[in-house]
């Protein structure tokens, strides 16, 4: 005789791992079961059988610690770790790499988010993606990276403006790809500065935004910043990269201890994020290139840009929309700072958008294209700028006049008008 109890369980804080129990009652014992979690059965377990370690050790040589987890909770975190390589210590030691979190609010938590810069911090739900995906075997090279695609999201909320990061002194602090870690990470980078934004990201201490920026109390901060927090998974102290008052030289100094042996994304070896997106060194060109990484489904090309449009019919307006999205792009209906692109029809001159988005052309990294601007990002599978993306202008110039009576120039002096 069996019955099944169906129980669930989950706050936004506090996350249960056994959202479903099935209980097997047979000869005075209960045995309890997570469904697709672990290989074995009800039947195997009543006979003493136990999941066999894999050969494949995911976490070989690797320590977790739990916190705020129940008694019967923190026992299977402790068998799925140990059939991945791990092992669970129940003190929070020097050991430690990962901490599975149940809750914000203990003083396990705190701590490592104050003082252990080195520690990994993983909800229950994300162990056991883990776990499911170690079982198909849909492992990244190095291993361990797995991790880090279930990112703490220490970003979350927070706006940041990015200005001045196309010529930078390293790779790893270019647009694109401080871009990608943002938002990786939870937060959203936009290209305009307004009062909502929390952060400047930039390396230079000039230009009309770092003016702002200053003028209303934004830290501008460099962008190193960014990549010592993911690497960290902790927001570091930001005052130790304001480049207002900070020597470069001095830029993050003491700012942690280590951070996280996973990924380091201030390198281009073996980092995930960065082989999403790289850029080309411009040399005299107006043309910019973000290249694809070819395993990369076209899918993602426009990931993290928002589009908006003018000028457009309602029928043209959704099939514009429909290939945007299908290739990973956020849309809105109404131009705001925070749009990045700005779409308009090959046949509209630039004199004739309106003033409000032209302006953004000067104060911003707002870039006003056509729809062959999508056509060539799509058919050469990079991001690319160029004359023919970019709508025509209007020149006034003056060309004299023959007076049609006589064949001469009035008076002898040349008349002219003025033509678009």
């Amino acid at each position: 005789m069996s019955k099944n109890i169906n129980i669930s369980s989950r706050a936004q804080l506090n996350i249960y791992l056994f959202d479903d129990f099935f209980f097997f009652v047979h000869v005075n014992y209960a045995y309890i079961k997570t469904p697709d979690i672990l290989d074995w059965d009800a039947t195997s377990h009543m006979q003493g059988q136990r999941p066999q370690r894999s050969n494949s050790l995911l976490f070989e040589g690797l320590t977790f610690t739990t916190t705020n987890l129940t008694s019967k909770e923190k026992s299977h975190v402790a068998e799925i770790v140990s059939f991945m390589g791990g092992k669970l210590d129940n003190n929070l030691t020097s050991e430690t790499k990962v901490l599975v979190v149940g809750s914000l609010e203990t003083a396990k938590t705190r701590y490592c988010l104050t003082n252990r810069t080195d520690v990994t911090l993983l909800y229950p739900d994300d162990l056991y993606e883990i776990y499911k995906r170690f079982k198909e075997k849909n492992i990244p090279e190095p291993a361990l990276q797995i991790l880090d695609d279930y990112p703490w999201p220490i970003f979350d909320a927070t706006l940041f403006c990015l200005s001045r990061l196309r010529d930078v002194s390293n790779p790893c602090f270019e647009k694109n790809y401080i871009t990608k870690l943002i938002h990786h990470f939870g937060g959203k980078a936009i290209s305009s500065l307004t009062p909502k934004v929390k952060y400047l990201i930039t390396e230079k201490k000039e230009g009309k935004r770092y003016e702002s920026a200053v003028e209303w109390n934004i830290p501008a901060i460099h962008p190193r910043w960014i990549i010592d927090c993911c690497n960290c998974q902790r927001i570091l102290d930001p005052r130790l990269y304001d480049i207002s008052k900070v020597k470069l030289e001095n830029i993050g100094k003491n700012a942690y201890v280590s951070h996280r042996n996973v990924v380091d994304y201030g390198t281009l070896v073996n980092n995930p994020i960065y082989k999403q997106v790289s850029t080309l060194n411009k040399s005299g060109s107006n043309e910019t290139h973000l290249a694809v990484n070819p395993s990369i489904s076209n899918s993602t090309l426009f990931s993290g840009f928002i589009f908006t449009y003018f000028g457009f019919n309602e029928q043209q307006t959704k099939k514009l929309s429909d290939v945007l999205k299908e290739n990973g792009a956020e849309i809105q209906e109404e131009y705001d700072l925070t749009v990045m692109y700005v779409i308009v029809p090959s046949t509209c001159v630039f004199d004739n958008i309106p003033e409000h988005i032209k302006i953004s052309q000067g104060t911003s990294d707002t870039r006003i294209v056509n729809e062959w601007f999508i056509e060539r990002c799509l058919h050469y599978g990079k991001i690319m700028y160029d004359s023919w993306s970019s709508p025509p202008r209007l020149f006034k110039f003056k060309l004299p006049i023959e007076n049609t009576y006589n064949g001469v120039l009035r008076d002898g002096t040349p008349s002219y008008y003025e033509t678009d």
